[in-house]
Protein backbone atom coordinates (compact mmCIF):
# COMPACT_ATOMS: atom_id res chain seq x y z
CA UNK A 1 0.00 0.00 0.00
CA UNK A 2 1.28 3.52 -1.11
CA UNK A 3 1.53 5.68 2.35
CA UNK A 4 1.60 9.35 2.19
CA UNK A 5 3.97 11.06 4.45
CA UNK A 6 4.82 14.63 5.07
CA UNK A 7 2.89 15.30 1.54
CA UNK A 8 5.07 12.98 -0.13
CA UNK A 9 4.51 9.68 -1.86
CA UNK A 10 6.38 6.19 -0.90
CA UNK A 11 6.29 3.72 -3.63
CA UNK A 12 3.79 0.89 -4.08
CA UNK A 13 4.80 -2.48 -2.76
CA UNK A 14 4.57 -4.96 -5.57
CA UNK A 15 0.49 -6.18 -6.65
CA UNK A 16 -1.03 -8.21 -8.54
CA UNK A 17 -1.64 -6.53 -12.13
CA UNK A 18 -5.49 -7.10 -12.08
CA UNK A 19 -6.33 -3.96 -13.95
CA UNK A 20 -3.28 -4.65 -16.93
CA UNK A 21 -1.46 -1.50 -15.62
CA UNK A 22 1.78 -1.09 -14.48
CA UNK A 23 1.73 -2.18 -10.58
CA UNK A 24 5.65 -1.94 -10.32
CA UNK A 25 8.45 -4.14 -12.33
CA UNK A 26 8.73 -6.84 -10.36
CA UNK A 27 7.76 -10.32 -11.46
CA UNK A 28 3.95 -11.55 -10.97
CA UNK A 29 3.58 -13.32 -7.31
CA UNK A 30 4.43 -17.09 -6.90
CA UNK A 31 2.10 -19.52 -4.94
CA UNK A 32 4.20 -18.92 -0.88
CA UNK A 33 3.27 -15.38 -1.43
CA UNK A 34 -0.16 -15.48 -0.63
CA UNK A 35 -2.09 -15.07 1.67
CA UNK A 36 -1.46 -10.95 0.16
CA UNK A 37 -3.47 -7.86 1.51
CA UNK A 38 -3.22 -4.65 -0.62
CA UNK A 39 -5.33 -1.72 -1.91
CA UNK A 40 -4.97 0.66 -4.91
CA UNK A 41 -5.55 4.37 -6.26
CA UNK A 42 -5.95 5.75 -9.88
CA UNK A 43 -3.95 5.14 -12.26
CA UNK A 44 -1.59 7.58 -13.89
CA UNK A 45 -2.80 9.03 -17.05
CA UNK A 46 0.53 9.06 -19.03
CA UNK A 47 2.32 5.72 -17.67
CA UNK A 48 -0.67 3.63 -16.24
CA UNK A 49 1.38 3.18 -13.29
CA UNK A 50 -1.13 2.88 -10.41
CA UNK A 51 -1.26 5.70 -7.12
CA UNK A 52 -1.78 4.90 -3.68
CA UNK A 53 -5.28 4.09 -2.17
CA UNK A 54 -7.62 7.14 -2.39
CA UNK A 55 -7.71 7.56 1.72
CA UNK A 56 -3.13 8.34 1.37
CA UNK A 57 -3.27 10.82 -1.31
CA UNK A 58 -6.83 12.49 -0.69
CA UNK A 59 -5.36 15.21 1.09
CA UNK A 60 -2.58 15.89 -1.35
CA UNK A 61 -5.44 16.16 -3.75
CA UNK A 62 -7.54 18.23 -2.09
CA UNK A 63 -4.54 20.63 -1.55
CA UNK A 64 -3.02 20.51 -4.52
CA UNK A 65 -5.54 19.42 -7.71
CA UNK A 66 -3.47 16.87 -8.34
CA UNK A 67 -0.76 13.94 -6.96
CA UNK A 68 2.12 13.29 -8.20
CA UNK A 69 2.84 9.78 -10.06
CA UNK A 70 5.52 8.06 -8.34
CA UNK A 71 6.89 6.39 -11.24
CA UNK A 72 6.70 9.74 -14.08
CA UNK A 73 5.87 12.39 -12.05
CA UNK A 74 3.30 13.96 -13.82
CA UNK A 75 0.58 15.86 -11.84
CA UNK A 76 -2.39 13.57 -11.56
CA UNK A 77 -6.37 14.60 -11.41
CA UNK A 78 -7.22 11.71 -9.24
CA UNK A 79 -10.87 13.05 -8.91
CA UNK A 80 -11.25 12.90 -13.01
CA UNK A 81 -8.83 9.52 -13.71
CA UNK A 82 -11.47 7.53 -10.41
CA UNK A 83 -14.46 8.98 -12.06
CA UNK A 84 -13.53 7.97 -15.65
CA UNK A 85 -12.63 4.26 -14.39
CA UNK A 86 -15.46 4.05 -12.42
CA UNK A 87 -17.37 4.70 -15.80
CA UNK A 88 -15.79 1.54 -16.62
CA UNK A 89 -15.42 -0.70 -13.65
CA UNK A 90 -18.85 -0.09 -11.49
CA UNK A 91 -20.14 -2.58 -9.93
CA UNK A 92 -16.89 -4.85 -9.82
CA UNK A 93 -14.12 -5.54 -7.21
CA UNK A 94 -11.57 -3.46 -9.44
CA UNK A 95 -13.95 -0.27 -9.31
CA UNK A 96 -14.78 -0.76 -5.42
CA UNK A 97 -10.88 -1.10 -4.77
CA UNK A 98 -10.30 2.59 -6.63
CA UNK A 99 -12.74 3.79 -4.41
CA UNK A 100 -10.97 2.65 -1.01
CA UNK A 101 -12.07 -0.62 -0.35
CA UNK A 102 -9.05 -3.37 0.77
CA UNK A 103 -8.23 -6.73 -0.95
CA UNK A 104 -6.58 -9.79 0.19
CA UNK A 105 -5.91 -12.84 -1.89
CA UNK A 106 -5.21 -16.21 -0.66
CA UNK A 107 -5.07 -19.69 -2.50
CA UNK A 108 -6.75 -23.28 -0.45
CA UNK A 109 -7.40 -26.80 -1.58
CA UNK A 110 -10.32 -28.59 -2.92
CA UNK A 111 -11.55 -31.98 -4.46
CA UNK A 112 -14.76 -32.78 -5.46
CA UNK A 113 -17.17 -33.87 -2.81
CA UNK A 114 -15.28 -31.97 -0.61
CA UNK A 115 -16.57 -28.82 2.07
CA UNK A 116 -14.42 -26.02 2.81
CA UNK A 117 -14.84 -23.59 5.60
CA UNK A 118 -13.27 -20.82 5.00
CA UNK A 119 -12.96 -18.05 7.87
CA UNK A 120 -10.73 -15.06 6.29
CA UNK A 121 -9.59 -13.63 9.22
CA UNK A 122 -6.62 -16.48 9.05
CA UNK A 123 -5.62 -14.83 5.79
CA UNK A 124 -5.45 -11.15 7.06
CA UNK A 125 -8.88 -9.76 6.67
CA UNK A 126 -9.69 -8.11 10.04
CA UNK A 127 -12.31 -9.30 11.97
CA UNK A 128 -14.35 -6.45 12.32
CA UNK A 129 -14.21 -6.45 8.42
CA UNK A 130 -17.49 -6.01 6.06
CA UNK A 131 -16.93 -8.07 3.30
CA UNK A 132 -18.27 -6.54 0.30
CA UNK A 133 -17.43 -9.23 -2.46
CA UNK A 134 -15.88 -12.29 -3.14
CA UNK A 135 -14.04 -13.98 -6.10
CA UNK A 136 -13.57 -17.41 -6.46
CA UNK A 137 -11.48 -18.56 -9.04
CA UNK A 138 -10.24 -22.57 -9.79
CA UNK A 139 -6.97 -22.75 -10.71
CA UNK A 140 -7.86 -25.00 -13.46
CA UNK A 141 -10.25 -28.15 -14.34
CA UNK A 142 -11.62 -31.30 -12.11
CA UNK A 143 -13.20 -29.04 -9.69
CA UNK A 144 -15.66 -25.88 -9.17
CA UNK A 145 -16.05 -23.92 -6.31
CA UNK A 146 -19.34 -22.98 -5.13
CA UNK A 147 -19.97 -20.94 -1.90
CA UNK A 148 -22.62 -22.86 0.04
CA UNK A 149 -25.68 -20.42 1.57
CA UNK A 150 -28.42 -21.88 4.66
CA UNK A 151 -31.95 -23.00 4.04
CA UNK A 152 -32.87 -19.55 3.12
CA UNK A 153 -30.92 -17.97 -0.22
CA UNK A 154 -30.16 -14.94 0.21
CA UNK A 155 -27.34 -12.36 -0.86
CA UNK A 156 -23.94 -13.15 0.74
CA UNK A 157 -23.72 -12.25 4.22
CA UNK A 158 -20.99 -9.62 5.28
CA UNK A 159 -18.86 -11.96 7.89
CA UNK A 160 -15.72 -12.68 7.01
CA UNK A 161 -16.48 -16.56 6.36
CA UNK A 162 -18.05 -18.81 4.01
CA UNK A 163 -18.37 -22.34 3.37
CA UNK A 164 -17.23 -23.55 -0.06
CA UNK A 165 -18.44 -26.64 -1.98
CA UNK A 166 -16.02 -28.33 -4.64
CA UNK A 167 -18.21 -29.72 -7.88
CA UNK A 168 -16.95 -32.11 -10.02
CA UNK A 169 -15.87 -30.57 -13.39
CA UNK A 170 -14.79 -32.10 -16.57
CA UNK A 171 -13.90 -35.21 -18.09
CA UNK A 172 -10.80 -35.62 -15.29
CA UNK A 173 -12.24 -34.48 -12.10
CA UNK A 174 -9.97 -33.54 -8.86
CA UNK A 175 -8.59 -31.55 -7.00
CA UNK A 176 -7.40 -28.12 -7.57
CA UNK A 177 -5.89 -24.98 -6.22
CA UNK A 178 -8.86 -22.26 -5.86
CA UNK A 179 -7.40 -18.57 -5.63
CA UNK A 180 -10.22 -16.31 -3.37
CA UNK A 181 -10.07 -12.48 -3.29
CA UNK A 182 -12.41 -10.44 -0.69
CA UNK A 183 -13.13 -7.25 -1.06
CA UNK A 184 -13.43 -5.76 2.11
CA UNK A 185 -13.71 -2.65 4.27
CA UNK A 186 -12.73 -1.67 7.97
CA UNK A 187 -12.28 1.68 9.08
CA UNK A 188 -12.26 1.95 12.72
CA UNK A 189 -12.17 5.45 12.93
CA UNK A 190 -15.24 6.23 10.97
CA UNK A 191 -17.20 3.17 11.80
CA UNK A 192 -20.83 4.64 11.02
CA UNK A 193 -19.69 6.43 7.73
CA UNK A 194 -17.57 3.35 6.54
CA UNK A 195 -20.80 1.01 7.16
CA UNK A 196 -23.02 3.07 5.13
CA UNK A 197 -20.39 2.56 2.45
CA UNK A 198 -20.58 -0.99 2.27
CA UNK A 199 -24.29 -0.93 2.10
CA UNK A 200 -23.51 1.09 -0.89
CA UNK A 201 -20.87 -0.94 -2.12
CA UNK A 202 -22.63 -3.98 -2.05
CA UNK A 203 -25.66 -2.70 -3.38
CA UNK A 204 -23.45 -1.61 -6.56
CA UNK A 205 -21.78 -5.19 -6.82
CA UNK A 206 -25.49 -6.71 -6.56
CA UNK A 207 -26.26 -4.42 -9.44
CA UNK A 208 -28.96 -2.99 -7.50
CA UNK A 209 -27.86 0.55 -8.16
CA UNK A 210 -30.80 2.43 -7.15
CA UNK A 211 -30.13 0.75 -3.57
CA UNK A 212 -26.68 3.14 -3.96
CA UNK A 213 -28.26 6.47 -3.63
CA UNK A 214 -29.70 6.50 0.54
CA UNK A 215 -26.22 5.17 1.62
CA UNK A 216 -23.59 7.07 0.00
CA UNK A 217 -25.55 10.08 0.94
CA UNK A 218 -26.33 9.23 3.95
CA UNK A 219 -22.45 8.32 5.01
CA UNK A 220 -21.18 11.90 3.30
CA UNK A 221 -23.76 13.66 5.29
CA UNK A 222 -23.33 11.39 9.04
CA UNK A 223 -19.18 12.90 8.06
CA UNK A 224 -20.18 16.55 7.32
CA UNK A 225 -22.38 16.63 10.90
CA UNK A 226 -18.99 15.31 12.42
CA UNK A 227 -17.37 17.86 11.22
CA UNK A 228 -20.12 20.91 12.17
CA UNK A 229 -20.78 19.57 15.54
CA UNK A 230 -16.97 19.64 16.02
CA UNK A 231 -16.42 23.24 15.39
CA UNK A 232 -19.84 24.08 16.71
CA UNK A 233 -18.65 22.83 20.26
CA UNK A 234 -15.70 25.16 20.25
CA UNK A 235 -18.30 28.41 20.80
CA UNK A 236 -21.70 26.70 22.08
CA UNK A 237 -23.28 24.26 24.69
CA UNK A 238 -23.65 20.87 23.75
CA UNK A 239 -27.46 21.26 24.21
CA UNK A 240 -27.83 24.02 21.98
CA UNK A 241 -25.62 22.42 18.92
CA UNK A 242 -27.94 19.57 19.12
CA UNK A 243 -30.64 21.60 18.64
CA UNK A 244 -29.14 23.49 16.01
CA UNK A 245 -28.37 20.05 14.04
CA UNK A 246 -31.35 18.59 14.19
CA UNK A 247 -34.06 21.17 14.27
CA UNK A 248 -32.35 24.51 12.55
CA UNK A 249 -29.84 22.46 9.79
CA UNK A 250 -31.01 21.12 6.24
CA UNK A 251 -28.58 19.02 4.31
CA UNK A 252 -28.37 21.66 1.53
CA UNK A 253 -27.16 24.54 4.15
CA UNK A 254 -24.89 21.93 5.56
CA UNK A 255 -22.78 21.89 2.23
CA UNK A 256 -23.42 24.92 0.26
CA UNK A 257 -22.90 26.72 3.50
CA UNK A 258 -21.44 26.33 6.61
CA UNK A 259 -18.94 23.29 4.72
CA UNK A 260 -17.53 26.12 2.63
CA UNK A 261 -17.58 29.09 5.92
CA UNK A 262 -15.70 26.13 7.67
CA UNK A 263 -13.11 25.97 4.86
CA UNK A 264 -12.62 29.67 5.25
CA UNK A 265 -12.50 29.70 8.68
CA UNK A 266 -9.53 26.76 8.24
CA UNK A 267 -7.70 28.58 5.00
CA UNK A 268 -7.90 25.50 3.23
CA UNK A 269 -9.64 25.06 -0.54
CA UNK A 270 -13.35 24.70 -0.47
CA UNK A 271 -15.04 21.37 -2.24
CA UNK A 272 -14.20 21.40 -5.71
CA UNK A 273 -17.56 22.23 -7.52
CA UNK A 274 -17.71 19.86 -9.51
CA UNK A 275 -17.63 17.16 -6.93
CA UNK A 276 -20.31 19.29 -4.84
CA UNK A 277 -22.59 19.78 -7.79
CA UNK A 278 -22.64 15.76 -8.39
CA UNK A 279 -23.34 15.68 -4.15
CA UNK A 280 -26.16 18.13 -4.83
CA UNK A 281 -27.47 15.47 -7.36
CA UNK A 282 -26.82 12.75 -5.09
CA UNK A 283 -28.76 14.43 -1.95
CA UNK A 284 -31.73 15.17 -4.63
CA UNK A 285 -31.88 11.62 -5.65
CA UNK A 286 -31.85 10.46 -1.97
CA UNK A 287 -34.64 12.58 -1.04
CA UNK A 288 -36.75 11.15 -3.96
CA UNK A 289 -35.94 7.73 -2.58
CA UNK A 290 -36.92 8.57 0.51
CA UNK A 291 -40.14 10.42 -0.32
CA UNK A 292 -41.62 8.83 -3.36
CA UNK A 293 -39.34 6.17 -3.88
CA UNK A 294 -36.34 5.12 -6.42
CA UNK A 295 -36.40 1.68 -8.72
CA UNK A 296 -33.31 0.99 -11.20
CA UNK A 297 -35.44 2.36 -13.73
CA UNK A 298 -35.19 5.57 -12.51
CA UNK A 299 -31.44 5.75 -12.55
CA UNK A 300 -28.61 5.69 -15.07
CA UNK A 301 -26.00 3.48 -13.70
CA UNK A 302 -23.15 5.16 -14.84
CA UNK A 303 -24.51 8.48 -13.28
CA UNK A 304 -24.53 6.25 -10.03
CA UNK A 305 -21.40 5.31 -10.69
CA UNK A 306 -20.05 8.94 -10.44
CA UNK A 307 -22.36 9.70 -7.77
CA UNK A 308 -20.92 6.96 -5.09
CA UNK A 309 -17.39 8.04 -6.64
CA UNK A 310 -18.66 11.54 -5.29
CA UNK A 311 -19.73 10.22 -1.71
CA UNK A 312 -16.36 8.89 -1.34
CA UNK A 313 -14.27 12.14 -2.18
CA UNK A 314 -16.92 14.20 -0.07
CA UNK A 315 -15.97 12.05 2.54
CA UNK A 316 -12.51 12.21 2.76
CA UNK A 317 -12.62 15.45 1.89
CA UNK A 318 -14.31 16.10 5.34
CA UNK A 319 -11.96 13.65 7.09
CA UNK A 320 -9.04 16.01 5.79
CA UNK A 321 -10.88 19.48 6.29
CA UNK A 322 -11.18 17.66 10.45
CA UNK A 323 -8.06 16.71 10.19
CA UNK A 324 -6.99 20.25 10.11
CA UNK A 325 -9.56 21.42 12.27
CA UNK A 326 -7.69 19.07 14.85
CA UNK A 327 -4.29 20.81 14.09
CA UNK A 328 -5.53 24.36 14.50
CA UNK A 329 -6.91 23.05 17.84
CA UNK A 330 -3.83 21.74 18.89
CA UNK A 331 -1.67 24.60 17.43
Amino acid sequence: MGLLANNRLEPIPAQPNALGRHMDETKEPAAGDFPRTFAWGAACVSCKTVLPPLRDTASLFFENGSVPCPKCGNGVDVWEVTKNEIRTYFGTFIGLGGLGANQTVFMFDLAPGQIKSLDFTEQGVPPSAVVVSVVYTAQGSGCFPIEMHSNEARSRSYKPMASVYGASLGNNPGPVKIAVLVTWIDELEEPESWTMLADAFQAATDNRFSRVVVPAYSAFEVSVGRLIRELLLNVTSKESVEEFMVRDLSAASAVNVLVPFICRTLGVKDLPDDIRGRLTRLRRLRNKAVHEGLRDVDVNKNEIGELLCAAVFGFEFVRYTRKKLSEQRSA
